[in-house]
């Protein structure tokens, strides 16, 4: 009987080596992610632009925009308090806040390795045991990827088609004399947040689909065509949200605000075609690069605002105020 179980285990631990990709070794099941890294760059194939993970280390960038970003909102905050010029957009203000918080929250996610894509590579079983399945061995995929990027994006994306349509509907934008017409209904404020979840929901899944695969390309094709929809939605004279601006009297602000978010958006998808798609560039220079797209994308839309909602004025004459009192002190 007991021969007949080493027989039978010895068999068992042939299929197990025999399903396991030439990539896996028995020493990878203490494989840390760090190894992984060092491992990925250093056999980086020819497809991939050469550039060592010890010349862009991303745990340091993403630890650097962590703080930037909750530095950002952070003083966004104290100058919507503080500057009277600023307070009638309070809610935008706020709105850009939680978004810098929420995407210093995601580069705190990646630094700690969460909503880090994993696959299994190994079947660990016991000798002589045999009724009982084994268990599985799991290991980061390799390149690295981070799905919660992708998710937490939808909500910041979320913010900024909010904040669209809190300016174009707002009585601030109005004069006393005029009373705001708005062609905004919450059904069809639900139907361009869902254009926007919709196209998220591609880019989550066509970017942990191996890319190997033909549907990660027809995900962000899916992808893209929403995109295109949502920016029509945006920047299209026939729309609500247009139409909206315009019997405002906040047309051109508003066509300046969705240039910036048409421009700096359309990165994203470039980006992903040239990286997580074919893998043209390697992963350390896309996570760099996607950093500075988010760079871009935020404060350059911030700004935007600052400029076309005059409070850029008042937040300069204020500042000002301050280093003279602080001068004569």
């Amino acid at each position: 009987m007991a021969a007949a179980q080493n027989s039978t285990t010895t068999v068992l631990d042939v299929v197990i080596k025999q399903n396991v990709s030439s990539k896996t070794t028995s020493s990878l099941q203490n494989l840390s992610f760090s190894d992984l890294i060092g491992e990925y760059n250093s056999s980086t194939s020819t497809n991939y632009l050469s550039i060592q993970y010890s010349d862009l280390n991303p745990y340091t960038l993403w630890y650097i925009s962590m703080a930037l970003f909750v530095g950002a909102g952070i003083l966004i905050l104290i100058l919507t308090l503080s500057v009277e010029s600023l307070h009638r957009n309070a809610l935008v203000y706020a709105s850009f806040s939680f978004q810098c918080f929420l995407t210093a929250a995601m580069y705190l996610l990646m630094s700690l390795n969460i909503g880090l894509l994993y696959e299994a590579y190994d079947v660990h079983v016991e000798p002589g045991i045999i009724l009982q399945p084994g268990t599985m061995l799991h290991r980061p995929v390799d390149p690295p990827v981070y799905w919660i990027r992708n998710v937490l994006w939808a909500f910041s994306t979320t913010i900024d088609v909010f904040i669209l349509t809190v300016f174009v509907d707002s009585t601030k934008n109005v004069s006393k004399q005029k009373k705001s017409k708005t062609l905004l209904t919450w059904e069809y404020k639900a139907y361009i947040l869902m254009i926007n979840a919709a196209l998220h929901t591609c880019g989550v899944i066509g970017t942990i689909v191996p890319t190997s695969q033909l549907s990660k390309w027809t995900y962000w094709v899916f992808g893209l065509a929403l995109f295109v929809i949502l920016m029509n939605q945006l920047a299209s004279r026939q729309c609500a949200l247009m139409k909206t601006a315009e019997r405002n009297a906040v047309l051109e602000p508003y066509r300046k605000l969705v240039r910036v978010i048409l421009v700096t958006w359309s990165l994203y998808p470039t980006l992903w075609a040239v990286g997580d798609g074919s893998g043209t560039i390697g992963w350390n220079l896309k996570e760099v690069l996607y950093a500075v797209i988010d760079y871009l994308s935020k404060f350059s839309l911030i700004a935007m605002f600052l400029h076309v909602s005059q409070d850029l004025s008042g937040l300069s004459l204020r500042l000002r105020r301050i280093f003279a009192r602080d001068h004569n002190q």
